[in-house]
């Protein structure tokens, strides 16, 4: 039977602290120097801008944010799998896919991870909350409306769980066609 669960993946390493930090300490440090170098200071102060950019990218993204995975039900009693980003008081849901139209789910290595180019056709989309993990879940899902890969970070034991829950979806959803 499928069960109503959540689940809320926390960042395995620091490499989005480290980067934001790195990006910070350059503009400032580039704001700081505009003032010295007369000649070059307004591309001085554009790097600046462009580093602090770059930084406020990288904290909304990995340092102010979190995902929650969730399966639930939508309002029409269907079992969905939800992904919600959670941004201070703010709750976003950034991805709803019926649990039958999931095809399946693999685990790949960081490179395997960087060097993934999805099938013709197929869309990507990323909510792991680790900048460079060791470990990414694929999930591809094939629906009427659209074919995607979406990259989560999961245990083994959600993973299980997650595809269980889906292949029971595909059984009911059978079997109401089949009506």
């Amino acid at each position: 039977m499928i069960q109503e669960f959540a689940v809320r993946p926390v960042p395995k390493n620091q490499n989005a602290r480290r980067v934001f930090f790195i990006l910070l300490g350059a503009a400032a440090i580039a704001v700081i120097l505009s003032y010295f170098v007369s000649a070059y200071k307004g591309i001085v102060q554009l790097g600046a801008l462009i580093l602090l950019v770059a930084s406020v990218l990288i904290y909304s993204r990995y340092l102010g944010s979190s995902y929650s995975y969730e399966v639930t039900r939508d309002s029409e009693g269907t079992p969905i799998f939800l992904v919600t980003q959670l941004s201070g008081k703010r709750r976003t849901a950034l991805c709803r896919v019926d649990l039958s139209d999931i095809v399946s789910i693999e685990a790949l290595t960081g490179e395997q991870y960087r060097s993934y180019k999805p099938e013709s056709g197929f869309r990507r989309y990323n909510y792991t909350p680790t900048m460079g993990p060791d470990t990414v879940h694929l999930m591809k899902v094939c629906s009427r409306t659209e074919n995607a890969v979406v990259f989560l970070e999961l245990s083994e034991e959600y993973r299980a769980m997650l595809l269980s829950f889906a292949e029971e979806a595909k059984a009911m959803r059978g079997a109401d066609d089949e009506d």
